[in-house]
């Protein structure tokens, strides 16, 4: 008679029947093992979902991107799954950071952007008139056409403002009769019709 301890160890046989006991406690059949042994072989499966063919893990003929998509990451081969735009970031036609001076959106470091400037106003800035609007990089207001005219206080390219007028009457502009001064009302010129003689 053959003797089986020679061939099959009574240690191996008490290792694979303990091992066996064990799967089928955890409820691991071995139905089950053999179909997720065919599907990483490079089944129906990739590792990520069943629907790529072939497969990633496999020796299909999959996408390799492991998001289960079968396409190379959204069909672009972008990696974002987002419809494909080449830039990562899952927004669609986005440029990455969403940060871009000249879309009309306020974003990232942009204090305003196009005619888009936040509920700002000249006024709100300090000035007494005027159309505020952006700079070109959208990082800071374009107060150049914004006017202080109007505050009573004699500001840099005024000819005068309210009742200021600097150093200027009617007699240093030439009126030896006197009289007053007025402004005009862009602060721009000195009006002297209520200056005599």
């Amino acid at each position: 008679m053959t003797n089986l301890k020679k061939y099959f160890p009574l240690r191996s046989i008490a290792a694979v029947l303990a091992t066996c006991a064990l799967l089928v406690a955890c409820g691991i059949l071995p139905d089950e093992i053999d179909a997720a042994d065919d599907e990483s072989d490079g089944g129906a499966g990739d590792g990520d979902q069943a629907g790529d063919t072939g497969g990633d893990a496999g020796t299909g003929t999959g996408d390799g991107d492991g998001d289960g998509d079968g396409d190379a990451d959204g069909g672009e081969g972008d990696g974002d799954g987002d419809a494909g735009d080449g830039d990562g970031d899952g927004d669609g036609p986005g440029d990455g950071d969403g940060d871009v001076c000249g879309d009309g959106l306020i974003s990232g470091l942009e204090l305003c952007d196009g005619d888009n400037l936040d509920e700002q106003t000249c006024s709100k800035l300090g000035f007494v008139s005027g159309e505020l609007s952006c700079s070109p990089d959208c990082l800071s207001f374009d107060t150049s056409a914004c006017s202080a005219c109007g505050d009573g206080i004699l500001d840099e390219g005024e000819a005068c403002d309210g009742e200021a007028f600097g150093d200027q009457t009617c007699e240093s502009l030439g009126f030896e009769g006197g009289g007053e001064l007025g402004c005009s009302d862009s602060c721009e010129a000195i009006l002297t019709e209520g200056c005599k003689g």
